[in-house]
């Protein structure tokens, strides 16, 4: 159809939208209502509510105290990581109450993502990419996460690029980089504060007694007193990507994604949902806490902290379901859905036929939301949501580890499983 023939929305049109919401009383009330109260609150579904118990089956042996609160911040990654280790931790240390320091880690994130998204920019010059193409455009959109976008990191990106263009050498393009690396390690050091070379832990445990860790490295602490415990080498990164495209029992990345220039790939062994449902429950019941990713703000109950399929009831209020009914795959190819935020599962309840029905979540919210700042959530919202997990490999069945051993299937930059490596809420 000729765009200059479309038919507007002429005034016809509107005033039979307008009779036809004024002959229905319950487009009325519903108005009244959602005048009064916020309309989220208004689709609250009471069975649903009713029907929600902070009970589990199967509960990890000590969750961590205090509940974390990462605030206004796109940290929940690190406090959802931290969350998990703190509990072997704790354990292996007998205290009541721990919280490492996600300062120290957000710290290096940032000198560590801008020295990274430097580098994507002069490997990206090296394959000829063009500043307003799609690739650079997509780098340059938001060039480093948690905590708000850096205009100075275009105007390195210029820089770096106008080097290159005037077939400067590595050597060259490395010293500038390290000079601009410079700039930014000031302006973090003086926003955040320069982590300390070493520190002093010292404590009480449940039994009162005074223990001392150090002078001690933040490195050299963690290879003696947390990897005994918590080994990041033995833990394993299963996602779950229903689009067609993308096959399960293949391993996937990202292009240009990463953090941390000589660092470990991203890489996504992609499995059914149902796999990673099993995988939690299996480590949930034997003791560990499972780190996780989803898309946090769909089918969720904030105050009541619920996340389920049927927590609200839009299509009584608005006649219509305001959230996509769209299946997980789609909501991925029509840009409806990625992941947004990761918290911690550390407690799983199963029916008669061993098949999971709820998960209890450790947010970094604080204690205002849910149960002191647990969630629950039904295996449908999982089913639906959640798109990763991390589990120790003992868990993980051979064949599926086997798949970390095939080449590598690289996705453009801007696939939303790139999203993986950068929630932000």
């Amino acid at each position: 159809m000729d765009p200059c023939k479309r038919p507007p929305l002429n005034k016809e049109i509107l005033d039979k939208f307008r009779s036809s919401f004024y002959a229905d009383d319950k487009n009325i009330f519903a108005q009244n209502v959602c005048s009064r109260m916020d309309p989220f609150d208004a689709c609250l579904s009471r069975k649903a509510l009713e029907d929600t118990h902070h009970i589990y089956e199967y509960k990890v042996e000590n969750e961590g105290k205090p509940v974390s609160n990462q605030k206004n911040s796109g940290r929940c990654w690190i406090f959802a990581t931290l969350n998990v280790i703190r509990l072997p931790f704790m354990k292996h240390l007998n205290i009541d109450d721990f919280e490492f320091s996600q300062a120290y880690l957000f710290f290096w994130d940032k000198i560590e993502r801008c020295n990274f998204f430097l580098n994507n920019i002069v490997e990206t010059a090296k394959r000829n990419e063009t500043v307003d193409g799609r690739l650079v455009s997509f780098l340059l959109n938001d060039p480093i996460s948690d905590g708000g976008q850096w205009d100075m990191l275009r105007e390195y990106t210029k820089v770096l690029r106008n080097l290159m263009a005037k077939g400067e050498g590595d050597l060259k393009i490395q010293n500038t980089i390290r000079e601009q690396i410079n700039s930014i390690y000031r302006i973090v050091g003086i926003c955040l504060g320069v982590p300390s070379e070493t520190f002093t832990f010292s404590y009480y445990d449940k039994n009162k007694i005074f223990h001392s860790i150090g002078p001690i490295t933040p490195k050299n602490f963690y290879e003696e007193h947390v990897k005994p415990v918590f080994d990041v080498n033995n833990k394993v990164c299963i996602v779950t990507d229903p689009r067609p495209s993308n096959q399960y029992g293949r391993v996937y990345t990202v292009d240009c994604l990463g953090n941390v220039v000589g660092g470990r790939p991203c890489i996504y062994n992609n499995q059914p949902v149902e796999l990673l449902l099993e995988l939690t429950a299996k480590s949930i019941k034997d003791g560990e806490a499972v780190w996780f990713g989803c898309e946090v703000m769909k089918r969720f109950a904030g105050k009541q902290g619920i996340l389920d399929i049927q927590v609200h009831n839009f299509p009584l209020v608005f006649g219509v379901d305001v959230q996509t009914t769209l299946n997980k795959a789609d909501r991925l190819i029509y840009g409806d859905s990625a992941m947004s935020h990761a918290m911690v599962f550390t407690a799983v309840s199963q029916n008669e036929k061993g098949e999971v029905t709820k998960l209890r979540v450790e947010n970094s919210w604080g204690e205002d939301r849910g149960e002191k700042g647990y969630l629950t959530m039904s295996t449908e919202w999982f089913k639906e949501y959640v798109f990763e997990v991390v589990v120790d490999k003992k868990y993980v069945p051979e064949e599926v580890l086997d798949v970390f051993k095939q080449e590598l299937i690289v996705l453009p930059a801007w696939d939303p499983m790139g999203t993986l490596a950068n929630v932000f809420i």
